[in-house]
């Protein structure tokens, strides 16, 4: 016999009364392998099977404790440590602050009581395979020089708690069970991790899984994991350090709420094929994250809540193409939040597209986009309220909605800005009965491209404060359909001028001159019908539009005007030569006696000595007589020398009342008085329409 194995036994023998089992296990040691208490049958050599094993499988927690701490018997453990497969052990294993300068491996054993390794220090812990029932691991503040490996079939009906280590290596638990589901199956809080933490490929946890503040050197890789705490926090990630990716992906299953408020991930936060149920509203909290390369929630991503990235910082792309979101409804039955990104900043592009479904709010207000918002081929469904709210978002790309892009609810891009274009060429709306509410006020996009199909209902159109800078060459341009984009605003509630002069200014500096000044026209139309102008301010918009078009056309003036003094022409040479129009000074025109005179005329002769006189007078003459009456300013030396004569002509109507008898000069006479009256106002609309006085006022 080995000299070691005797001294060892006979250490050991100092303080046990040492099983069969136990004394095995020295043999082992000695030897350098591993001490293995597998059987031929393989069903057997399942910890679940532990309550039939029999007494020569059996080792005392306490032997084990005393090879671990004891002086003289550390000297006899090889550098590979104490490896044990198959074994089941009897009492607690309390290795608390103690310092085991060799690797602990416990393959497909079966523990029953509490493992405490509390401030203990490990070369290695390897727990694969190996059932701990109705009890816990208590490792806070270990360090661990290498790996803690609880995988391969690990399972545990009690938590496992890693708060404070310190780990040189990763933290394995592919293919585990930890059951505790009334309280925390995994803590790792504060820990630090120098490789990767895994919870994946078959890694299952009822109960929470505790991280916050943990410092990992690699990767969070929970890849095909699945997470269950219904009532409260399955995955808890607040204020982790990642230094490359996290991978909630393939496969990853969560009934609970997964937080990653505060994470800072130096890679890749990857949410492909996966699925987020959640009784309460939030499923996803990662508030204020820091994600150096893509957040991708796509690729069959569905969640059965709400995403919450309020005040994330995403360096590359938001990706959640073909995704899935559903939000839990509120007491009155009406939809929540579906993706909450207030105030996000993220680098890349944000993609809302190729099948992307969210049932209730997509809020992304204050968001700041380096690229695109691309929805092309979204759908938008909260018939409640807001589909799609974009308020003060300021994008460096374009907000693309189209290719079918549906939404049902208020599309909102109230304040945003958008340095590409905002593009639409579908119609939007998802139900017919419940119209989309298309809201534009006050933002700024570069480019507007739009198709008639595009346009939301009569009324569900909102342009107040809506400025850009050219409309796409591909969308509609004529004033005429322009104008019913514009009439599809609910004029009535609210009208403004502005949409009507944001369009004209962009319609002219693409060179439609005329269809700017057709949209001001109308402007000026509009205003008169849905302003609130009063009954004097409608009766002066009218007669301008009918005039000048609200200086838009000032010529209508000058022509209308020469219709009037032609029309004066006609009637003031019938009434002179049927003398109704006689000299306003009688006696400079002529000698003769004015009661004797049957007209101006009458009284001329040319043997009379007096006509060389009268021949001084101007002559009477139609046109310039019209034109002198109807310019204001200008003399002409006729209105002033000859006037309709009220008492002229034959009776053609007598007042009783007012013993008045109006005659034919009487009538030419008023007419006279309103062929100044209409002089003074086009002569002054003429002037004010060619100085844009009136679009000035107006």
């Amino acid at each position: 016999m080995d000299d070691r194995i005797e001294i060892i036994t006979r250490l050991a023998s100092e303080s046990f009364d040492l099983f069969e089992s136990e004394k095995n296990l020295l043999n082992s040691l000695i030897a350098g392998k591993k001490a293995n208490y597998s059987v031929k049958n393989e069903v057997l050599n399942t910890p679940k099977t532990a309550a039939k094993w029999g007494s020569d499988r059996l080792i005392r927690a306490s032997f084990l404790i005393w090879l671990c701490t004891d002086t003289d018997a550390i000297q006899y453990i090889p550098y590979q440590g104490l490896r044990i497969i198959g074994a089941r052990f009897e009492g607690s294993l309390n290795l608390q602050f103690s310092k085991i300068d060799f690797p602990l491996i416990f393959h497909r054993c079966y523990f029953n009581e509490t493992i405490w390794l509390k401030g203990a220090t490990i070369r290695l812990l390897d727990l694969s395979g190996t059932h701990i029932v109705n009890a816990s691991l208590e490792a806070e503040s270990i360090r661990v020089e290498n790996d803690v490996l609880l995988c391969n079939g690990f399972c545990i009906s009690g938590r496992v708690s890693l708060a404070g280590a310190t780990i040189g290596g990763v933290l394995q638990c592919s293919t585990s069970r930890f059951n505790h589901p009334c309280g925390d199956s995994l803590i790792a809080q504060n820990a630090e991790i120098k490789g990767d933490i895994f919870l994946n490929s078959g890694f299952y946890a009822s109960g929470q899984v505790w991280l916050r503040g943990a410092m990992l050197g690699g990767s969070l890789v929970c890849s095909g994991g699945r997470f269950e705490s219904p009532n409260g926090y399955c995955l808890m990630a607040n204020s982790v350090t990642a230094k490359d990716n996290v991978y909630l992906d393939n496969g990853f299953y969560s009934n609970g709420q997964v937080s990653l408020s505060d994470i800072k991930i130096g890679g890749s936060l990857k949410c492909e094929k996966a699925s987020f149920i959640n009784s309460c509203d939030k499923n996803i909290i990662a508030e204020r994250a820091e994600v150096e390369g893509d957040f991708l929630l796509r690729e069959s991503f569905l969640c059965g809540g709400s995403i919450w990235l309020l005040g994330a910082t995403i360096g590359g792309n938001l990706d959640c193409s073909g995704s899935k979101l559903c939000s839990k409804y509120n007491i009155q039955g009406l939809s929540g939040d579906a993706l909450i990104a207030q105030r996000a900043e993220i680098r890349g592009t944000v993609f809302l597209r190729d099948g992307f479904h969210a049932k209730g709010l997509v809020l992304l207000s204050d968001i700041e986009v380096g690229g695109d918002l691309d929805c092309d081929k979204g759908i938008f469904e909260n018939c409640s309220g807001h589909a799609l709210l974009a308020e003060s978002a300021k994008i460096g790309g374009a907000a693309l909605l189209r290719k079918n892009f549906k939404s049902s609810g208020i599309v909102s891009f109230y304040n945003a800005t958008v340095e590409g274009g905002l593009y639409l060429d579908k119609d939007i709306s998802l139900y017919d009965s419940k119209p989309t509410t298309l809201d534009l006020r006050f933002a700024k996009v570069r480019t507007l491209s739009d198709t008639v199909e595009s346009w939301p209902q009569q009324g569900c159109l909102r342009l107040y404060g809506f400025i850009y800078e050219r409309i796409d060459h591909n969308s509609p341009s004529s004033s005429g359909e322009r104008l019913k984009w514009l009439r599809l605003q609910n004029l009535k509630e609210s009208f403004s001028p502005q949409p009507y002069e944001q369009l004209a200014q962009v319609l002219k500096g693409s060179g439609y001159l005329q269809e700017s000044i057709e949209i001001l026209i109308a402007k000026q139309e509009d205003i008169r019908e849905y302003g609130q102008i009063g009954k004097r301010g409608q009766f002066w918009n009218r007669c301008l539009g009918i005039t000048i078009k609200h200086g838009y056309q000032p010529l209508r003036a000058l022509w209308i005007s020469v219709v009037i003094i032609s029309s004066g022409i006609a009637l003031f040479h019938l009434g002179y030569k049927y003398g109704l129009i006689e000299p306003s000074e009688l006696e400079a025109y002529s000698i003769a006696n004015p009661e004797t005179m049957s007209s101006p005329a009458d009284s001329l002769s040319e043997e009379d000595g007096q006509v060389r006189q009268s021949l001084a007078y101007p002559e009477f003459f139609a046109p310039t007589y019209s034109l002198d009456v109807f310019l204001p300013v200008i003399d002409l030396h006729q209105s002033s020398y000859w006037m309709p004569k009220a008492s002229r002509g034959c009776k053609i109507l007598k007042i009783d009342f007012l013993l008045l008898d109006v005659r034919c000069g009487g009538l030419l006479l008023v007419y006279f008085w309103i062929h100044i009256l209409l002089g003074w106002v086009f002569t002054s609309l003429w002037v004010a329409g060619f100085s844009g006085l009136i679009r000035r006022v107006e």
